[in-house]
């Protein structure tokens, strides 16, 4: 299936989602990897794995319709674009990957597909004030949402020693299917306020925000 939506989400950021069903073949017809990327390519041994890492180096493609545009990443794993201006984050699912592009600021975006094992971890990640809220009709897509956004906003923070339960919270809210969630980071002394957005996608929770 080609590109299942691309949209400027904010002022300057723009989204992009692909649903896979294609094999590597097909994105690598149409990407032109650099010699750093083929070399990482070629360490991959699964082709969900390869199929994920391609959908959004094309996502990215067509945003910034720019067929010679490259992802790098920094020695803690984040990506960054290699020969272009803005910021990016990536995340990737079963059969969709996602990317979030902002001209002028930090990204951070998750996508998962929706499954009763989110219930088992969410001790690691929920605070006892963020579990006291949960509602039993919408357990799961909660969980999924509170995960979501704060792989997020870590992803955005692009920073080592951040505790999801410590260091960051989301504030009450209603799920809805979509819509806007508060979150905060305290770290290192600081307290920073961001503004996130969710939405079920099929069987799937999307996550993401920017600055």
């Amino acid at each position: 299936m080609p590109l299942y939506q691309k949209s400027e989400v904010l002022p300057g950021v723009f989204l992009g989602v692909w649903k896979i069903s294609e094999e590597p073949s097909f994105f690598l017809e149409r990407l032109s990897l650099s010699a750093t990327e083929k070399q990482q390519y070629n360490t991959f041994i699964h082709n969900k794995r390869r199929v994920h890492w391609l959908s959004y180096r094309l996502l990215l493609q067509e945003i910034l319709q720019n067929p010679s545009v490259h992802i790098l990443y920094t020695a803690n794993g984040k990506p960054i674009l290699g020969n272009a201006e803005g910021y990016i984050s990536v995340s990737h699912s079963g059969d969709f990957g996602a990317i979030l592009y902002s001209q002028q600021h930090q990204t951070g975006i998750d996508i998962e597909i929706i499954t009763d094992r989110i219930t088992r971890l969410a001790e690691k990640f929920v605070s006892n004030e963020e579990a006291k809220r949960l509602s039993e009709d919408f357990l799961k897509e909660e969980l999924y949402v509170l995960w979501g956004a704060k792989e997020s906003l870590y992803k955005l923070k692009g920073i080592d020693g951040v505790d999801f339960k410590e260091n960051l919270h989301i504030l009450p809210f209603m799920f809805q299917g979509k819509g806007e969630i508060d979150g905060i980071i305290q770290f290192q002394g600081k307290t920073e306020n961001y503004t996130l957005h969710y939405e079920t996608i099929e069987d799937y929770m999307l996550v993401y925000t920017s600055l």
